[in-house]
């Protein structure tokens, strides 16, 4: 099924150019000619007005009201106050302005009169303040005020009547009122145009106005004209290196973004965003706007993690900056920061912002103002993400009752009815789906017309609605009139026709109708690929050739889209999968075997041509489906041939399912340390790849005018990648090596390394069965197994059973499954010279820990210090890949570090450390736990304190005195010293072991809000938790990294590539070797079982930590306190 188009509209628009270029376009009216001091002054500050020098402004005002009250010149003094109020305005200073406004509002009537220009001017400066109030409707009204006054006393074409209409469509265009403001923009250019005598810069000011209201509405042919109309006259008046025209120039790559004419939108936002730079401070609201609209350009070509790093920049200096803040750029900003966490799949963080959007609205607008429509359409897209369809649908509604309100385009209410059909899609309402859809492809056709492409995605859309509900002739004839679109409008070589008969492949499958799905896939294929052609249309074709046709596959070359060509290639593996299964026609395999192997490489290409990690963790999901069914057909062609290269290759294959990016990651990083590679050229490589990225997704939605162009420009650059890599191999051996020559180990290298007594055990989900691949030093085997939904709620309650010892219920359920989960989970055929198991877990097993696992059966009275467990039998450790086991055991080396061992154990025993700091009580309030009534590191909260670890305290100071006692260097920082700072500044690369004691929490959704918990320390700005992220920038390259906290073993598992926590992050900076706990630990069996650890280790001076956890272990089993494995077996070693 093609992914259903979810459409996001913009706020207001995506860039936030209106406020910040507008605000200094609000024409004060003041004209002046005395040449007294008082004038000097008065000029002097205009002029600082205009230049947005502020402060500087509001001193010269109050030295000419002074010096014009001292004379007594009423006018001097009127036009001086007016333009103090208009500065303290700007200056967060409104509300005071606002008096000083209204109290020479009346000076000015009983000294002068209420028919004069003054009058105009000061309702005009009254509206400014209301505006840095947010009061919009009152600012009108003295807009309204001043521009009565002004067509009553002033000729009908004078420039001040032009500046009112312009401040008027200001205020209109505020409150969402496009056609008010157009109009009055409109009237004001009128104006300007027959008048010789306004400068050229006003007339810009206003085109600008006029092209913004245009881009608003999404007419952006006609926003275009009048932007390079505008342009034109400020590069004329100011030159090309002045403010106003990089302004302009930005805005007009603006329009080309929202045009989709990206490549033109990219030169002109970066080439003004350098210049800027020269030119601004980074507080500067111009420079912030920038920031902004960078960062909305790199969102666009899809490296939102940049996109993120502009925008938080932007909001950082918006917020420090000294200058007026304004709350449409702030409403801006957080709605863009939630579009970006979004596309990331980060909903919570996404609605945070939102939310945040949504507070500064509700100050600036009234509750059917057009902003809340688009923020509600775009939080329906962060409760998509959160699958809490129902709550998406509920804020979509609020944003078509609004829009039908704004008498917005059709376009924009197509988009709502679109996400709404999605979303009940989801919620399996056929019906209301279909419903929604049907109103969509109504206003697309009075849109785009009958035929458009839009009306091809949406019946795309609705025959995948038929199609999940097994309606399989109305799915058809949608995906008919889909695909006969498409090829009207895009010939036959397309991705979205590729994915319009992908659509019509399933539907077929589902029918058993094999022979016409295989044709669709070629032309699937076809459609797809650029050399390769498929026609079975010929009346001169013999059934022979045809069936030739059908069953070629095409040679190596980059699709339009590689995943619709995997999608093409799995349907077609699916198929010779079952008819090799039915026929048992070892062609059939055969056939499925060489698309395996074609896939591979397409996969491999893809991967390195993304750079966004959304992206790359899609791949790694399309390979936990690919790889070991891949492994499953070596293995099949193996029984059929007894040809033992199948073996090696299926090995291959379940290989390039483990952690690739983890993999990849690791190595590039060492690649850049060790290879000595100048910066300047990982660069180039870089943009090289966010440029193919960037064309990868330009082609997925160009016409077919632009798509062999589009094509030949990623072929070049896959060709300059090429020959990067080509230089890196003569020039750079090693970084070549490390980073692009990632080849999977065999069997024979990984056997090379194993000692007799090791047997690594890797598991491998696939659908209903587990791959069991058993390596010792001598001997291979694959087993599967299968598994049903039973049984993934046994891997659930044996985790319960070991978490809450007091539930009798739990606890019977592990004497009767402990057993026989051991019998399924671990080949019977284990050697008995075996003693040290290395487990390389996949999707649930990831959260169990093995060691408790039980090797035989229960009688009831048992005491549990007597259960045979697992651990009695093995040291057991973990990896995440085949390849890091090999890694890690080839690169062990004599230590050369200064020092052994270092401990950070905050202890929150009194106000100094556990009394939460600011910074975190946000964070901690959403992350209380608790674990029935025993004492954990993980429930750490209580009201505004964290709860005390006592037993930290005690645990490092043993751990340190028998470090100290048997002649190691050790530190032990305790308390206040086992802070944030502290941890960061510390070379940690110094010492073999690094050891924290703390609170631990793991974000499930959110992997990279896990984090450590640190002292309270107020004296700096951190935020007293280390989180994910934070870690992966320590330097470690530790033997050992212990976290003796709760949970810090878990995160977010996503297929292919396992659990992705804190656990993950460590090995990134370089721990060798990891401890980590699976659940929320016991204070005190945790302090018995690190002491007692440490001990064992410092008694054998070994770097083989898997006998020395296992034999503290077994010291903890012995006693009556903590021999149930809630006390020991939630710590896992995770290396070797």
């Amino acid at each position: 099924m093609e992914i259903l188009k979810f459409c996001k509209i913009s706020l207001i628009k995506r860039f936030g150019f209106i406020i910040i270029l507008i605000l200094p376009f609000l024409a004060s009216g003041n004209e002046f000619s005395d040449t007294s001091q008082a004038d000097v002054n008065l000029n002097k500050a205009d002029r600082f007005i205009k230049e947005y020098s502020i402060d500087s402004a509001q001193i010269y005002y109050e030295k000419a009201q002074l010096l014009f009250q001292k004379a007594n010149n009423k006018v001097g003094y009127i036009k001086a106050t007016d333009g103090l109020g208009d500065a303290m305005a700007r200056n967060n200073n409104a509300i005071k302005a606002l008096r000083i406004l209204q109290n020479n509002q009346k000076y000015i009537i009983e000294n002068i009169g209420s028919e004069n220009i003054y009058l105009a001017n000061n309702y005009n400066k009254i509206a400014i303040a209301n505006y840095f109030l947010s009061n919009i409707n009152e600012a009108l009204k003295y807009l309204n005020l001043s521009l009565e006054i002004k067509l009553r006393v002033l000729p009908s074409n004078d420039k001040l009547i032009a500046d009112s209409y312009n401040n008027i469509g200001v205020m209109q265009d505020m409150n969402g009122n496009k056609d008010e403001a157009l109009n009055a923009y409109l009237k004001a250019i009128e104006i300007i145009r027959n008048n010789d005598e306004i400068n050229k810069s006003d007339m810009a000011n206003t085109l600008e106005n006029i092209a913004i209201v245009y881009y608003d509405i999404s007419d952006y042919e006609s926003a275009l004209k009048y932007e390079r109309e505008a342009n034109d006259l400020f590069k004329t008046e100011f030159g090309e290196n002045s403010l106003k025209y990089l302004n302009s120039y930005e805005l007009i790559g603006v329009i080309y973004f929202n045009m989709e004419r990206y490549k033109q939108a990219e030169l002109l936002i970066k080439d003004a965003f350098e210049k800027k730079l020269r030119m601004l401070s980074p507080y500067n609201p111009y420079m912030i706007n920038s920031y902004q609209n960078l960062g909305n350009l790199y969102y666009a070509m899809g490296n939102v993690n940049k996109a993120i790093e502009l925008h938080l920049k932007a909001y950082q200096y918006l917020e420090e900056s000294s200058e007026t803040k304004s709350n449409f750029q702030l409403l801006n900003l957080n709605s863009d920061l939630g579009n970006d966490y979004d596309e990331l799949n980060q909903p919570d963080l996404a609605l945070e912002y939102y939310n945040k959007a949504i507070a500064i609205a509700e100050k600036l607008y009234n509750k059917n103002h057009f902003a809340y429509a688009s923020l509600f359409n775009n939080i329906s897209s962060a409760y998509t993400h959160k699958k809490n369809y129902q709550l998406a649908i509920e804020s979509l509604i609020k944003a078509e009752s609004i829009m039908l309100k704004n008498k917005v385009s059709d376009k924009t209410l197509c988009n709502i009815y679109n996400n709404i059909g999605f979303n009940y899609f989801y919620l399996n309402n056929q019906q209301k789906s279909v419903e929604y859809f049907n109103r969509s492809t109504e206003l697309a056709k009075k849109i785009y017309g009958n035929n458009s492409p839009s009306v091809a995605t949406i019946y795309h859309n609705i025959g995948s609605i038929y199609f999940a509900n097994n309606k399989f002739n109305e799915a058809k004839d949608y995906f008919v009139n889909s695909i006969n679109i498409r090829k009207e409008n895009f010939g036959i070589k397309n991705p979205d026709l590729a994915s319009s008969y992908n659509s019509m492949v399933e539907v077929l499958i589902s029918e058993n109708n094999y022979d016409s799905a295989l044709i669709h896939i070629q032309y699937a294929f076809s459609s797809n690929l650029p050399k390769f052609n498929f026609s079975i249309d010929s009346k001169n074709i013999t059934d022979h050739d045809k069936d030739i046709n059908v069953h070629s596959l095409p040679k190596f070359e980059i699709p339009f889209n590689y995943l619709e060509f995997i999608r093409s290639s799995i349907q077609k593996i699916s198929i010779y999968d079952l008819l090799g299964k039915r026929d048992n026609d070892l062609h059939d395999y055969f056939n499925a075997h060489k698309l395996y192997i074609l896939s591979d490489t397409i996969l491999d290409n893809y991967r390195r041509s993304v750079t966004n990690e959304n992206d790359k963790l899609l791949i790694s999901e399309i390979a936990g489906d690919l790889y070991p069914n891949a492994a499953l057909n070596c293995l099949d062609l193996f029984q059929f041939t007894k040809d033992s290269t199948y073996i090696e290759k299926a090995y291959y294959f379940l290989q390039k399912n483990k952690s690739i990016i983890l993999l990849e990651t690791i190595n590039e990083i060492n690649a850049k340390r060790i290879a000595g590679i100048p910066d300047s050229l990982i660069q180039k490589e870089k943009e090289l790849i966010d440029d193919i990225s960037f064309y990868n997704r330009q082609l997925l939605a160009c016409d077919k005018e632009e798509i062999a162009f589009i094509y030949e420009k990623i072929r070049d650059l896959n060709a300059q990648v090429q020959q990067s890599i080509n230089f890196f191999e003569i020039h750079y051996p090693k970084y070549f090596e490390l980073k692009y020559n990632l080849k999977p180990i065999t069997i024979k290298q990984i056997q090379k390394v194993l000692n007799t007594n090791t047997c690594l055990l890797s598991y491998t989900n696939i659908e209903n069965q587990y791959i069991i691949t058993s390596i010792t030093k001598n001997n291979v085997t694959f087993d599967t197994i299968s598994i049903s939904e039973d049984f993934t709620n046994t891997i659930d309650y044996y985790r319960y059973s070991l978490m809450y010892p007091e539930s009798e219920r739990f606890q019977e359920f592990y004497r009767s499954n402990g057993y026989e989960l051991y019998k399924k989970l671990l080949p019977n055929d284990i050697s008995d010279e075996i003693k040290n198991l290395i487990i390389i877990p996949d999707q649930k097993l990831s959260k169990m820990p093995f060691e408790a696992l039980l090797t035989g059966q229960i009688i009831n009275d048992t005491l549990y210090s007597d259960y045979p467990y697992l651990v009695k039998k093995y040291n057991i450790s973990y990896s995440y890949a085949d390849k890091l086991v090999y890694d890690r055991i080839t690169s062990k080396q004599i230590d050369t570090k200064p020092y052994d061992f270092i401990a950070f154990a905050p202890v929150f025993a009194d106000n100094n450390t556990n009394a939460l700091n600011r910074n975190t009580k946000y964070i901690l309030n959403n992350l209380q736990n608790s674990v029935d009534s025993i004492k954990t590191r993980g429930r750490f909260m209580d009201n505004m304190l964290i709860s005390s670890l006592p037993g930290t305290e005690q645990e490092v100071i043993e751990i340190y005195q028998y470090f100290v006692n048997n002649n190691f260097k050790a530190k032990a920082n305790l308390y206040k010293a086992a802070n944030e700072k502290e941890v960061k500044t510390t070379n940690l690369n110094n010492y073999r072991f690094i050891h924290f004691a703390t609170h631990g929490f793991a974000n499930m959704e959110n992997p990279e809000l896990s984090g450590l918990i640190l002292a309270q320390d107020s004296s700096d700005n951190e935020d007293n938790i280390l989180f994910l992220d934070e870690i992966l920038n320590l330097n470690l390259n530790s033997n050992l990294v212990m976290l003796s906290a709760c949970e810090t073993g878990l995160g977010k598992i996503y297929k292919g590539e396992g659990i992705i926590g804190l656990s993950r992050a460590l090995i990134y900076s370089g721990a060798q070797n990891i401890g980590v706990s699976l659940w929320q630990v016991s204070d005190e069996s945790t302090r018995e079982l690190m002491t007692q650890f440490y001990k064992n280790i410092v008694d054998n001076n070994s770097n083989d930590f898997g006998e020395p956890l296992r034999n503290a272990k077994l010291k903890l089993i012995e006693t009556k306190a903590f021999s149930h494995p809630f006390y020991w077996s939630p710590f896992i070693l995770i290396g070797y």
